[in-house]
């Protein structure tokens, strides 16, 4: 589809982690509908590989532009 097997070998990568992140949360939990909730999986991936996390900005572009 894209010309390169390198895209799809990397889309395959990102499918197969979330899958793996989706099935760990759900057997954490016990809720089969977790899989599909982007905030716990964002969690639990950050809990997975915390090394991954440089840093986390809560700001809001208003809030920046009213500090200047």
């Amino acid at each position: 589809m894209y010309g390169s097997n390198s895209v799809r070998g990397a889309s395959d990568a990102v499918h197969l982690y979330l899958n793996e992140i989706q099935c760990s949360l759900v057997a954490k939990t016990g809720i089969p509908s977790d899989r599909y909730h982007l905030g716990k999986l964002t969690l639990e991936a950050f809990r997975d590989t915390p090394e991954t996390v440089l840093q986390m900005n809560s700001k809001t572009p208003i809030e920046t532009a009213n500090q200047k």
